[in-house]
């Protein structure tokens, strides 16, 4: 599978970002540089100030009034179409309160609408902020462009971010499911052996106990599907460690691997998931299940595999 991390590597947006601020804050002689992100709801969010990412919520920005943003410039931002906003020296008090600065904004938008439906129909992405505490400060026409040429090039990079992110949660979707049996939600048998594989090695080092417990099934062909995915649900309620794992082997067979678990409680296990069957199944008169349980201390020169093959050939058979 294609290493998603290393084809975008060159457009991750983020480093490009902490640098340019810091130009911006230079070339210009401003007091502050930051870009404020929005969030679905449309709120700012996620601070950038020339140095690191900041994830704050809204009422934090309130409370510091170094990263304040004027409510009634966000609304002239998110209704009009200019490519920056700046305040007026005659209307500085009121609307800096409760700072008198010299205020530069430009809204980041997107700009490719595929990108803009990627990223939930949110067009406005943020705004880039510079600040100058002498208020009186006017900015130049020539400054106003470099910043413009600069935003169209961070939008790119931005745009570029956001589908990369969205193939790589994709992607994880895919390993995810690729890892799961379709009927049953559980680990699919090649899952399940990676797994047992790590266990088997961790537990012959720490010489802790491993419980195995197999069940076989046996329904009405016409309820197979419904069946086993309400039964792959129960199995996935009642193991509730990270480490415990249950996995479908195909043929009616379901395995459950039990990490540091004795016998006891392998059999406390198998009988909680025996009462929860009796409850889901009690309409279909024609279902039995049988289930076999192995408990061993892992040693490095055992074959698992002979010894799950000795746990299925040890089930008891149907009445």
């Amino acid at each position: 599978m294609i290493d998603l991390n290393q084809l975008f590597s060159s457009i991750d947006p983020n480093p490009f970002v902490l640098s340019i601020l810091a130009k911006i804050k230079h070339d210009l002689e401003v007091d502050q540089v930051f870009i404020s992100q929005f969030n679905s709801s449309g709120e700012l969010e996620n601070i950038i100030n020339g140095s690191e990412l900041i994830s704050k919520k809204k009422d934090s920005f309130q409370e510091n009034s170094l990263y304040e943003i004027s409510d009634s410039l966000i609304g002239k931002i998110k209704k009009n179409q200019q490519s920056y906003f700046t305040h007026d020296s005659d209307d500085l008090t009121e609307d800096t309160y409760p700072l008198k600065r010299a205020e530069l904004l430009f809204p980041i938008k997107l700009k490719t609408p595929q990108v803009i439906t990627v990223n939930e129909d949110i067009e406005l992405w943020g705004i880039l902020s510079i600040y100058d505490y002498n208020y009186e400060r006017k900015w130049q026409e020539e400054q106003i462009k470099q910043i413009d040429e600069i935003i169209s090039i961070l939008t790119l990079a931005i745009e570029r971010k956001i589908i990369f992110d969205k193939l790589l949660e994709t992607q994880q979707k895919c390993q995810s499911y690729s890892l799961l049996d379709d009927q049953t939600g559980l680990a699919n048998y090649s899952a399940f052996i990676d797994c047992l594989d790590y266990e088997w090695r961790r537990l012959a080092r720490e010489k802790q106990p491993l419980s195995l417990i197999l069940f076989k099934l046996r329904f009405e062909a016409e309820f197979n599907t419904r069946i086993l995915a309400k039964i792959g649900y129960l199995i996935q309620e009642e193991i509730k460690r990270p480490a415990d794992l249950g996995a479908y082997f195909g043929n009616n067979k379901i395995m459950i691997m039990l990490p540091n678990t004795n016998s006891s409680g392998a059999l406390w296990v198998k009988k909680n998931i025996f009462k929860s069957l009796a409850k889901i199944t009690n309409a279909q008169k024609s279902f039995q299940c049988v289930a076999e349980i192995l408990t061993i201390i892992p040693e490095y020169n055992q074959d698992y595999n002979s010894i799950i093959n000795n746990l299925e050939k040890s089930l008891p058979n149907f009445e």
